[in-house]
């Protein structure tokens, strides 16, 4: 599997972590909607996927998990300071 489509589906992936960490924490009823945009597309990959069988259904959802995963794992820290 070589492609650059699970990498992009990473970065949406980690786009919907983003957006499901500013619901979670602060109830942003801005990041309900684009989430729920994140989460229209990613329903609409998964059906592309597996209907056409030239698609690597496994690299764009390990891409997609990869990218969740991550951004959800990393710190975040509102209240730092920008250095300088």
């Amino acid at each position: 599997m070589v492609g650059a489509s699970g990498s992009i589906m990473g970065v949406i992936g980690g786009t919907g972590a983003v957006l499901f960490r500013g619901w979670r924490q602060e109830r942003a009823r801005p990041a309900v909607r684009r989430l729920r945009g994140v989460v229209l597309i990613l329903a609409l990959q998964v059906v592309f996927d597996l209907t056409t069988p030239q698609i690597s259904f496994t690299a764009h959802f390990a891409g997609m998990v990869s990218g969740f995963l991550l951004c959800a794992l990393m710190k975040h820290w509102p209240d730092a300071a920008p250095p300088g």
